[in-house]
């Protein structure tokens, strides 16, 4: 993971510190100003200084600095087997997120085929408490679109959304079981 890429997870992220993570919006202000900036060579050195050049105040420059420098603490949240982190940032980002711009996931953690994120898909969601025929419905179709290999993403609650992934892969189709 490159180190703009680091920065964009430890910044809106708490990694169980007393440090207040940036707000969505916060991010978002931020990355439009950093955009504005000339392209450097080389990765800029991010100092309370370099905050302040951006018009922030020294308490706020501070503070993103101290996100900052959790780097270790990040590393380690993020050394989990077979777990791989998209950001923003990262060439592998799913080009439909971005069409959301300011409400796309800042970082998504996949588990799997990853290039799923970009095949075609349909979402499934419904109720937790999903009727027999609902569930028996909600079967079929997903069966029936699965099998005309469709990706099918839902989440991972109970109902139509487990109902989903289980008759997705009874046809041997393609699922994305979203998290969080």
């Amino acid at each position: 993971m490159r180190r703009t890429e680091e920065g964009l997870l430890m910044l809106p992220c708490a990694l169980g510190q007393q440090i207040q993570p940036l707000t969505q919006t916060e991010l978002q202000y931020m990355e439009r100003l950093i955009g504005r900036l000339p392209k450097p060579e080389a990765d800029i050195e991010v100092t309370v200084e370099f905050f302040r050049s951006l018009g922030y105040n020294a308490p706020q420059a501070a503070r993103f600095v101290a996100l900052l420098e959790r780097d270790e603490i990040l590393r380690n949240y993020l050394n989990v087997p077979n777990i791989r982190v998209l950001t923003r940032l990262s060439s592998d980002y799913p080009e439909r997120l971005k069409l959301l711009r300011a409400n796309m996931p800042t970082a998504l953690f996949c588990k799997g085929d990853i290039s799923l994120l970009n095949s075609e898909c349909l979402g499934v969601v419904g109720n937790r408490r999903a009727s027999k025929y609902g569930q028996d419905i909600g079967s079929k179709f997903v069966k029936d679109i699965a099998s005309e290999g469709i990706t099918i993403v839902s989440g991972l609650a109970e109902g139509i959304d487990t109902v989903a992934h289980k008759s997705c892969l009874e046809v041997n189709g393609k699922t994305i079981a979203v998290l969080g």
